[in-house]
């Protein structure tokens, strides 16, 4: 937490060594670097330092011990833009040194703005790596880049998870590390099943078309048989799981079913596989609870 002290001397951050006013703060870096800004400003952005401007000295000084002058340099830059207008992009969405320590400042002064500016980068979390998009959905209590991240990890094995993603959802939010585990094995073994299931087309296609798997319907293919019919639903899904990952039953109903011309078996596809598919999903426990999310330390 950023504490209180009397002015004494220290180094200037260029972008911010000229007194912003008559409400100008000192803000200090854990490295020594002070930064003027306009307190006023900064307590629309942050109810945490209202009573900053009670304070009796005309230039307070305020130190923050958790956060580097690079951390500070980068939150304040892009708190003075907004008022003003101005485009002010992270250097790099990539680089975890960035993105952590501005998140963890975020939620340490309540700064709701600088989580949305780190959580807009990852909007679209097929274009990141997963587990990184999913931490920071986390960690900025962003459900929209959590539920996408989560199924954009089971196109990777739960191995391939950075170490040190892992180690900072431990650190902050064990309870959601552990769901992930849950989700993203239960999620691979449901779609393996499911695979493996139209491609056998017996386990899953002969349970309500006979020993025969065939009806009148036909497909792009012009085949009459339900397993070319599998396969043709197959290759639907893996062409989906380029673009943002969704559960099974989504792809299932929203591109998938349009492969079965045949109403009949349209209607049995939804009464069965569709289901059959819904049960496993259940198993899934997705979306990930409230109660889960909402217990990372911050």
């Amino acid at each position: 937490m950023s504490e209180i002290t009397a002015t004494r001397d220290k180094t200037s951050n260029f972008g911010f060594s000229v007194s912003t006013g008559e409400n100008d703060v000192v803000l200090i870096s854990n490295d020594d670097v002070a930064f003027h800004f306009d307190l006023c400003l900064l307590t629309h952005f942050s109810p945490f330092f209202k009573d900053a401007a009670t304070i009796p000295s005309s230039t307070p000084d305020m130190e923050f011990p958790e956060t580097s002058s690079t951390t500070l340099a980068l939150a304040l830059g892009y708190l003075r833009s907004i008022p003003l207008g101005l485009d002010f992009d992270l250097p790099s969405y990539s680089d975890v040194d960035v993105i952590f320590p501005l998140v963890d400042f975020a939620n340490i002064y309540d700064i709701a703005a600088i989580r949305y500016w780190v959580a807009k980068g990852f909007v679209h979390p097929q274009d990141s790596n997963p587990f990184v998009a999913f931490a920071v959905g986390v960690l900025t209590n962003n459900r929209g880049i959590v539920d996408k991240a989560a199924f954009g990890t089971t196109k990777l094995e739960i191995t391939d998870m950075p170490s040190w993603v892992a180690k900072r959802l431990r650190e902050r939010s064990p309870l959601v590390l552990l769901w992930l585990y849950e989700f993203h094995a239960a999620e691979k073994k449901t779609r393996h099943k499911f695979f493996n299931d139209l491609i056998d087309g017996k386990p899953i296609l002969e349970s309500f078309y006979g020993s025969g798997g065939k009806c009148d319907m036909w497909i792009k293919s012009k085949s009459k048989s339900l397993g070319a019919a599998g396969i043709m639903i197959k290759g639907v899904f893996e062409q989906a799981s380029v673009g943002i990952p969704l559960p099974l039953s989504t792809i299932l109903r929203q591109r998938g079913l349009k492969e079965v011309h045949c109403f009949k078996c349209r209607e049995k596809w939804e009464a069965n596989i569709l289901k059959r598919l819904l049960e496993d999903e259940a198993q899934c426990q997705w979306p990930i609870p409230d109660k889960i999310l909402m217990s990372s330390a911050r």
